[in-house]
């Protein structure tokens, strides 16, 4: 029984490790270091696509498939079943259709027309449905959050941490129209298009942070599965923020060092989702030992 707790207690852990941290930021590091020096020191091109972003976005693409495969290995025993299967289950096929939409995304730079365009239509569909399996996830989660809360979040906390989220947003859209309204006239039909694409990426991501409050603002049990959880809240938060930040540099001009840091963002995310699913895993094969030994 001893042993059994400490094999949980050093599970628990595992949600938040520092060695699991330091690898993630190290490799957020060599992703900048190779943006600087493809783009300054050895600048290459793929088909006049800067070559360090083609790296950076097959990292996106790897940890993306990587995290979405993580999590469908650790929601299949759950199911739909339980309130834990069907947070998972919304998880996951969030992961999925962002893998396959960043993996579009990608496809559609080295593809020519009109075949480049269809590409990047199905790559925004499949990023903008995504978020649909993760509301549900997020609004689950809320509403059971006495499955996971030592204690609910005040009104206090709420109230202060959407007007902490809700300003930044409000202060970008008013600034996104101004400049909207100054470059119209010189727009192309592309970049329009293109506006509206990012407005509604940011407005989603706003509407995701806003939901996630009562339990950012919260305490979690302790527990393997409430551990898990809140690291998997952590994560949400880091991708929406990289994502906001990636589509605020919409009308920004000579930001190529800027460039860099969304998919850094990214990438730190969706490995930080691995965290959580690789847990729950490890719970999963203790609870089969246990089984068996009975």
């Amino acid at each position: 029984m001893f042993e059994t707790n400490v094999k949980v207690n050093a599970l628990s852990t595992e949600v938040f490790s520092g060695r699991f941290l330091i690898v993630v930021l190290t490799l957020a590091g060599l992703l900048v270091v190779q943006h600087l020096f493809l783009t300054y020191a050895f600048p290459l091109t793929v088909l006049n696509y800067p070559l360090s972003l083609v790296v950076a976005s097959l990292a996106v693409i790897i940890s993306s498939a990587i995290a979405f495969l993580y999590w469908l290995k650790a929601t299949v025993p759950y199911g739909l079943s339980s309130i834990f299967g069907k947070v998972f289950s919304g998880v996951t096929l969030f992961l999925g259709f962002k893998a396959f939409g960043n993996l579009f995304e990608i496809m559609s730079h080295f593809t020519e027309e009109p075949y480049s365009s269809a590409l990047d239509v199905i790559s925004h569909f499949f990023l903008i449905a995504a978020y649909l399996p993760l509301y549900s996830s997020i609004v689950i989660l809320v509403f059971e959050g006495h499955f996971l809360l030592r204690s609910r979040a005040t009104h206090g906390k709420i109230y202060a941490t959407i007007i902490v989220y809700g300003l930044p947003a409000l202060i970008w859209v008013y600034l996104v129209f101004f400049l909207f309204q100054i470059r119209l006239p010189t727009m192309s039909w592309s970049e329009i298009v293109g506006f509206v694409v990012s407005t509604v990426y940011v407005i989603m991501d706003v509407i995701v942070l806003i939901i996630l409050v009562p339990l950012v603002s919260s305490k979690f049990r302790h527990g393997l599965l409430q551990y898990s959880m809140e690291a998997l809240v952590y994560a949400i938060v880091t991708y929406s923020l990289a994502d906001i930040f990636r589509n605020a540099l919409f009308f920004i001009v000579g930001y190529d060092v800027l460039k860099i840091l969304p998919y850094v963002g990214y990438m730190i995310s969706y490995m930080l989702f691995t965290s959580p699913s690789r847990t729950i895993l490890h719970l999963e094969a203790k609870a089969k030992e246990v089984v068996r030994g009975v």
